[in-house]
């Protein structure tokens, strides 16, 4: 049985490398949902409740605040794009820069991360485990 602390270990140093750009996304998002709810809940109040004629201004404050929550929401979601592309990156990287694997093991695996980008994390972690034998196996002979 091979020891997991290793893919651990991986996890966390793609982790740091994404840290940043994940609380960026987080609090784009939450900013984001806040201002157009609270843009939408206005909006209609507005529209429905009150002469909004009257009450242009507002109707501009609201128009306003909801864009601004419309750019954040873009904004996470490039971040989001962002993370992905980072580790995707950091991932095939460490793959080619393997030197306990194969030449055409390594290639193997960065083929089924290509094609299969949004399985990258368990292909990773499976590139891993195989690393790891390689380096138990190597190191009893």
């Amino acid at each position: 049985m091979i020891p997991q602390n290793f893919i651990k270990k991986e996890f966390e140093e793609l982790k740091k490398l994404t840290a940043p750009i994940v609380r960026k996304y987080s609090i784009y998002s939450f900013a984001s949902a806040s201002l157009i709810l609270f843009s939408v809940i206005n909006l209609y109040f507005l529209f429905f409740h009150t002469n909004w004629a009257q009450e242009i201004t507002m109707l501009i404050v609201y128009g306003v605040v909801g864009a601004l929550g419309l750019a954040l929401f873009k904004e996470s979601s490039f971040q989001s794009k962002r993370v992905f592309k980072l580790g995707y990156h950091y991932m095939v990287n460490r793959m080619r820069e393997s030197t306990h694997l194969y030449d055409y093991r390594k290639e193997r695996y960065l083929q089924l991360i290509n094609k299969n980008p949004m399985e990258a994390i368990n292909i990773f972690r499976e590139f891993l485990m195989e690393e790891q034998r390689m380096k138990v196996n190597n190191g009893k002979n």
